[in-house]
């Protein structure tokens, strides 16, 4: 693939992606809850030191919010990708 048409095609991935993730900030209160929550595991991710019991908590409750926000977003990536695919194949008219 040429390398402006693989850039624009990663432009418009990047986008949808991104807009897809603004829009379950804007219409999912648990998934907005759950992101705020994240940025604030991980400030105290980067403080662990060593593995104890304490520390082990707090990867613990990462994984478990980070198990969380993929079942949000992983449906959402998804509709927004084949809703996609479909308006690509229709606008080069192969569908």
């Amino acid at each position: 693939m040429d390398n402006s048409i693989q850039n624009i095609m990663t432009g418009f991935v990047d986008e949808r992606l991104d807009s897809t993730m603004e829009l379950l900030r804007d219409t999912d209160k648990e998934y907005l809850s759950l992101t705020k929550r994240l940025t604030s595991i991980l400030e105290k991710m980067d403080s662990l030191k060593s593995v104890d019991a304490e520390d082990m908590a707090v990867i613990n409750v990462y994984r478990e919010v980070m198990f969380n926000i993929q079942a949000k977003e992983e449906p959402a990536m998804y509709i927004q990708g084949f809703s996609d695919a479909l308006y690509l194949l229709k606008f080069f008219h192969i569908l």
